[in-house]
């Protein structure tokens, strides 16, 4: 299992590139970032992240090492694993809350009685420990993981739909589908007056720096970003030359334009008047982001045309802030249901098509009235969405049955790929009655769990105290499994004499 490792000090644009080069036909993704990261700080970053993979097609599962990181992936459903803590550790932090106690000058009758039970509790951790060691020098253990070897199946079938498949008599499969409800609430603030008065953003010199021997040409418009997140545009094309030393880096003049929004899409606002001397950074430019060899510097310090506006509300102003919240709330609508199915019902396939899922009792709220003195509106928007869906299982059990009749026997099948579920088109025939073109891969193989053919226990009768080359000749051998790795503590390289002491793992 390879894992991605990710220091406290390492952006969201390091994951990205991570995810980006990852081989097309990986699946699953282990990323360990450290509990320090500000990753764990802002859910923003995790939705991207989450998202990203979606994009690339891959699975990912967090390596965490603290709580906190935890209570955050559980929010989002996200799949994690604890990583073990190494025995030193443990160790060590049993002798610093051990140590604890003696704190003061001081050692209480009930400190002593604490002492006496730690160290009848060491004492039978050693004994065990030197048990333990002497067992697995006498004998050795030997893990052996199999890899077996599967094949996909493509299916692609037509079925019915239906609310009541009870009443449909046709000859292609049928199963039901269901309504559910749910409240979305949808909180934003913004400016009075709309947020067009933004159009003058902070404007300003900076100074590009090259640290590289490679001549920049970079048109106008290319983003600019902080280490914060803020985004600007240069104004006109700029000419960066190369380095002539180590010391003595290119050097280049450009106006830039703040965006309204920084990368997260939050307005930027007061934010625009950065400082003298912060550092930009071409955005999506690997050798800048990540290398830095390229960067400009701010050459004074920003300021734009007013900090402390203060607008009138008008009705305009909520009319505006109506339209703006119904149509996030059109733009989004499948994507929220998505979100929820994952995030509350794994074996819900939601039916985001045209006429499956509605807007009910939709209200605004706002915390304003016509004629308040405000600069930001605080708006929110709650509504409860109807939708449609199927449930994996019934579609799965409807795909089993196809395979009855087109392999030759179910032994052969090992499970599915759940992410290849997809609905390829779907349209209606009758009122509550719909037809779909189905898409879902099989696996099919040799099935280790059960192992009709006892080809573990055969393993183990032919296997015991050979060289480790030849055990996984014999191993191959077998056509049902691609692949085998055999670890071993003996000190000549051998498998186990014993098979109680010869482990076979299944790797799926």
């Amino acid at each position: 299992m390879k894992v991605y490792y990710f220091s406290a000090k390492d952006n969201i644009y390091k994951i990205f590139q991570v995810l980006d080069k990852l081989p097309k036909k990986q699946k699953e993704v282990f990323l360990e970032i450290d509990a320090k990261n500000d990753f764990f700080s802002n859910k923003w970053w995790l939705k991207l992240v989450l998202e990203k993979a979606q994009d690339v097609g891959v699975k990912p599962v967090f390596v965490i090492t603290s709580p906190k990181q935890e209570a955050l992936l559980k929010i989002f459903w996200v799949n994690y694993i604890w990583k073990k803590e190494p025995i030193a550790t443990k160790i060590r932090n049993a002798i610093f809350d051990f140590v604890e106690i003696f704190k003061g000058n001081y050692f209480s009758h009930k400190h002593s009685k604490l002492f006496k039970i730690l160290i009848v509790v060491g004492e039978i951790f050693v004994l065990f420990w030197a048990v333990y060691f002497v067992y697995n020098l006498v004998t050795p253990k030997t893990d052996v993981y199999i890899q077996p070897a599967v094949k996909i199946k493509h299916l692609i079938q037509k079925i019915y739909i239906s609310s009541n498949p009870d009443n449909v008599d046709e000859r292609l499969p049928v199963i039901k589908y269901y309504t559910w409800e749910f409240v979305k609430v949808i909180s934003v603030k913004l400016p009075v007056k709309d947020i067009t008065y933004l159009s003058k953003p902070a404007k300003w010199l900076v100074k590009f720096v090259n640290y590289s021997t490679v001549w920049y040409s970079l048109k106008a418009h290319t983003q600019l970003v902080t280490d914060d997140g803020l985004i600007f545009r240069l104004d006109n094309w700029v000419y960066v030359p190369g380095a002539k030393s180590p010391n003595e880096p290119g050097v280049a003049y450009v106006k830039v334009t703040a965006d309204k929004n920084d990368i997260h899409w939050q307005l930027i606002w007061a934010r625009w008047n950065i400082s003298k001397w912060t550092k930009l950074y071409i955005r999506k430019m690997y050798v800048s982001i990540w290398k830095k060899k390229i960067y400009a510097v701010a050459a004074d310090d920003f300021s734009h045309w007013e900090l402390h506006p203060i607008w009138e509300v008008t009705l305009a102003d909520i009319e505006n802030m109506k339209k703006y919240l119904k149509s996030t709330l059109d733009k989004n609508l499948s994507n929220y249901i998505k979100t929820y199915i994952q995030q509350n019902i794994k074996d819900w396939y939601g039916l985001v098509f045209s006429g499956m899922y509605v807007i009910k009792d939709m209200q605004y709220f706002i915390q304003a009235k016509p004629g308040d003195k405000l600069a930001y509106l605080p708006w929110s928007l709650q509504a409860t969405i109807q939708f449609s869906y199927v449930k994996k299982s019934a579609l799965k059990e409807l795909f089993k049955k196809y395979l009855e009749n087109h392999i030759v026997s179910m032994s052969d099948f090992v499970g599915w790929n759940d992410s290849s579920l997809q609905i390829l088109k779907f349209e209606k025939v009758f009122p509550n009655l719909y037809l779909a073109t189905i898409n879902f891969d099989a696996i099919l193989g040799y099935d280790f769990e059960k192992d009709y053919n006892h080809i573990k226990e055969q393993i183990l009768e032919q296997i015991p105290g050979l060289p480790i080359d030849q055990a996984k000749s014999i191993i191959l051998s077998y056509p049902v499994i691609a692949g085998v790795e055999i670890k071993t503590t003996n000190s000549l390289n051998r498998v186990s004499q014993l098979k109680s002491r010869i482990y076979i793992h299944i790797v799926k």
